[in-house]
């Protein structure tokens, strides 16, 4: 899946800049018909360390009304997260209708950091991406739109990236023994990335690989990608509002006819139904003793 993208794709500074500025409007103007609509959207941000996840989330929620998205920068989990289910901890992160939820890393970087780390990660790596599957068909039939995006970069560029991040005292702590580790090990890593994209490629959720090389090139394809899905899923949502509306609106059941009537079809004096009540107590005692001596337990709803 990885192997087919062109790397080497840039965009001169002039065009960039002609182009993202309509996106950027565009991308606002969506937040607000989705909110409208009550439609909830869950963008993920998967990547190489270093492809610029973080300059591309920034980029994204420049053009968003902070009161409408909330951002989560996935990091180990906590004691409580691991003592539960293991998408427990993103269920409870998913957005309500309308609202947008920006995932900074996601299940995906978990999934690989923390079943890599145990024997036979293999086959319980596949179990994870069974999980995933489900989990995202679960929201997409809910009604949620979900993005994902990759940043993909050569090994190559990724090594100038992390030289750059160490030298500079402001960014230097992120490039730690642990990612220049994982760095070492990318050709390792290449196919097991590539086998679990292509394995959560699914059509309610499919992947976007942007060729993250020149930045400016992977900002405007995030954006346009973005905008082009939205703008089809309202539609879409239109289209279905037409035709529900030329149908002449819901077909309902049709209803079965009712006998009503103002007087109960056996009448009796108070002197009969205090008698009808007495036998049934009677009766209820005795029904009562049966289950207690057969040890079958009475659950009173």
């Amino acid at each position: 899946m990885l192997e087919k993208f062109d790397l080497a794709k840039t965009i001169e500074r002039d065009k960039f800049n002609e182009s993202i500025v309509p996106l950027k409007e565009r991308l606002g103007i969506l937040q607000r018909t989705l909110w409208e609509k009550k439609i909830p959207l869950i963008i993920v941000i998967e990547g190489w360390n270093a492809s610029g996840i973080t300059m591309t989330t920034h980029e994204i929620i420049q053009s968003l009304d902070p009161r409408g998205f909330t951002l989560y920068a996935t990091s180990k989990p906590t004691e409580e997260e691991r003592a539960r289910p293991f998408l427990w901890r993103f269920w409870m992160k998913t957005p309500i209708r309308g609202r947008i939820a920006l995932f900074a890393r996601s299940w995906y970087s978990r999934a690989i950091s923390e079943e890599m780390q145990r024997v036979a990660w293999n086959k319980s790596l596949g179990g994870k991406i069974t999980s995933i599957n489900n989990f995202e068909r679960q929201l997409c039939d809910d009604g949620a739109v979900i993005v994902k995006f990759f940043m993909h970069i050569a090994k190559d560029e990724q090594k100038i990236r992390l030289d750059e991040r160490e030298r500079n005292p402001l960014t230097a702590w992120l490039v730690t023994r642990g990612v220049w580790n994982v760095h070492r090990h990318y050709d390792d890593s290449l196919p097991i990335i590539d086998d679990l994209l292509t394995k959560t490629d699914s059509e309610c959720a499919p992947w976007h690989v942007i060729e993250a090389t020149d930045r400016n090139y992977a900002v405007l394809k995030v954006y346009s990608t973005l905008v082009k899905i939205l703008e089809k899923r309202l539609a879409e949502k239109r289209e279905r509002k037409k035709i529900k509306e030329k149908a002449g609106g819901l077909v309902m059941p049709k209803r079965n006819p009712v006998k009503r009537r103002s007087a109960p079809e056996n009448a009796c004096d108070k002197e009969e139904c205090q008698q009808i009540l007495n036998n049934l107590q009677i009766e209820m005692l005795e029904n009562h003793y049966l289950l207690f001596k057969r040890n079958i337990p009475l659950i009173r709803m």
